[in-house]
């Protein structure tokens, strides 16, 4: 080890060149360093120096990424064949408290982003042993700060969805991190990992170290970063991702999550992540405008069919909650229990009943100026005779924000009090606001075109779009030949390509 340690300095070189090194130098040079790295016995690389220094601290994990990278999971393989650990399970040395515990945090939270890219296996490993590790010794919210950390560094945008991305929702949701989610569900997600076509990957010209657009070009089962991922899994994502914002009471963000997993692609075939999904649209929709949600464009019917035959007692539930009844609806509530129970959905739906109460006060503000208490209680209450109930119920609503109204309680105990709804309090939006909304929307839509001009270059240097265009030059000609008008035109973008060819 002693002799491998000054080459593993020389990368990145120290001090930094005048004149910064350019792609291809860049990747010429840690290729070597990887090579070093990789070719090195794997004993050597767990074992220690000379002179009683730790390997650690002289390599900086911010600075030597990859080296540190390589040297951290050889350590680990060691402490785990060293160990007497059950099989499963992980080494003391690697769990929190332990020997190697710091130096994998001292990682995970300042490694180069960049060097990582080139042993995208040994950075996957180090972060299932944290996601292990930490649920092993019963911490588990160490290892959401630690993925989180990981996953932005990686890719900023997060803008491609990894396996990292998926396991760490589910253990957000698991132990009810959810404002820890958020910096990573709060980033759109434009692109699946998938396997990388070598001779698209050649005609582009790019490095593994380039600067990108796109994160894809890097986040893929080819180089390791990520598994592949199952439509399953994307569904998954979006599903937990739904029930994170659900926790956190924020409805219309919570829908968009579950309306893209009943807008999957699907011949037919439903899916019980789909059921699941409708179940809980249909009671986050009630919960966010008080009303059945209208079906998303572009929803399959056929399957559309199924799920609502699958999914009857919430159907039923949503009649019973728009009839405007509410001893109907407590009785479909009390009634369907069970299910609500075995789908885990029984708190949305006592969410969903006491929501009924307060979207019957507030439609009443769409028909009266004022209302007697007694009155209100009598349309929206459980029990009509408790107006000291009544009273406490509207009084939240009010200082909550979401019933503009006054309750006036009158000096004379034998009169009731009377509700006031007050005209809208909302501001007119002044020009300010209306550019500011959209210079957002326009950097919104710019971000969307860098993307869709990424996913279209991709596609058009692959081998399935060249061979089409092959096959299309081809039925040009005979058809040429045989003196067929008409046909299918090539554009003439189509035909540069193929002059090239």
């Amino acid at each position: 080890m002693d002799d491998l340690i000054p080459k593993l300095l020389t990368f990145p070189p120290v001090p930094s060149p005048a004149e910064p090194l350019s792609d291809y130098q860049y990747d010429q040079s840690i290729r070597a360093i990887s090579q070093l790295l990789t070719s090195a016995p794997p004993g050597k690389l767990g074992s220690g120096l000379s002179t009683g220094e730790d390997v650690f601290d002289i390599l900086d994990p911010s600075t030597q990424s990859l080296a540190y990278l390589h040297i951290l999971h050889a350590h680990i393989e060691a402490a785990r064949s060293a160990s007497k650990a059950s099989p499963g399970s992980l080494p003391p040395a690697v769990l929190f408290g332990g020997r190697l515990w710091p130096r994998i945090v001292a990682f995970v939270e300042g490694f180069d982003p960049v060097q990582v890219r080139y042993a995208g296996s040994q950075f996957r490993f180090v972060l299932e042993v944290v996601t292990r590790g930490t649920q092993q010794t019963g911490q588990p919210l160490q290892a959401v700060t630690l993925l989180r950390s990981a996953i932005l560094r990686l890719d900023p945008t997060s803008s491609t969805l990894t396996s990292t991305h998926h396991k760490f929702v589910r253990l957000c949701l698991t132990c009810k991190a959810f404002q820890e989610a958020l910096p990573v569900l709060e980033r759109s997600i434009y692109h699946l990992p998938v396997s990388i076509d070598k001779g698209a990957a050649a005609r582009a010209t790019r490095f593994l170290c380039s600067e990108t657009e796109s994160s894809a070009s890097y986040l893929n089962p080819d180089h390791g970063l990520t598994l592949k991922l199952s439509s399953r899994d994307c569904l998954e994502y979006h599903l937990y991702g739904g029930m994170i914002y659900m926790g956190l009471k924020q409805w219309e963000r919570a829908m968009s999550f579950l309306e893209v997993v009943l807008l999957a692609p699907s011949t037919n075939v439903t899916s019980a992540i789909m059921v699941e999904a409708y179940k809980k649209w249909v009671l986050v929709g009630l919960l966010l405008s008080g009303r059945a949600p209208s079906l998303p464009k572009g929803m399959n019917k056929n399957m559309m069919r199924n799920i609502h035959a699958l999914a009857k007692p919430y159907n039923c539930l949503v009649e019973a909650f728009t009839s405007g009844r509410l001893f109907r609806l407590k009785g479909d509530i009390e009634e369907g229990q069970s299910f609500w129970l075995s789908d885990c959905n029984f708190g949305l739906v006592l969410q969903v009943y006491d929501a009924f109460r307060k979207f019957s006060v507030l439609r009443l503000a769409n028909i009266y100026a004022a209302l007697p208490l007694t009155e209100v209680a009598r349309r929206t209450s459980p029990d009509p005779s408790d107006l000291v109930e009544a009273a406490s119920y509207i009084t939240r609503l009010i200082v909550s924000g979401e019933l503009n109204a006054t309750l006036t309680l009158p000096q004379d105990t034998t009169t009731p009090a009377t509700l006031r709804f007050l005209p809208s309090s909302s501001v007119p939006r002044t020009e300010a606001d209306l550019h500011y909304d959209l210079t957002a929307h326009k950097a919104e839509l710019e971000i969307i075109l860098k993307h869709l001009q990424d996913s279209d270059h991709r596609l058009e240097i692959s081998k399935e779009y060249i061979d089409k265009l092959r096959v299309m030059k081809k039925q040009k000609e005979q058809e040429t030949k045989a003196g067929v008008s008409g046909g299918q035109v090539m554009s003439d973008f189509d035909e540069d390509v193929m002059a090239d060819l």
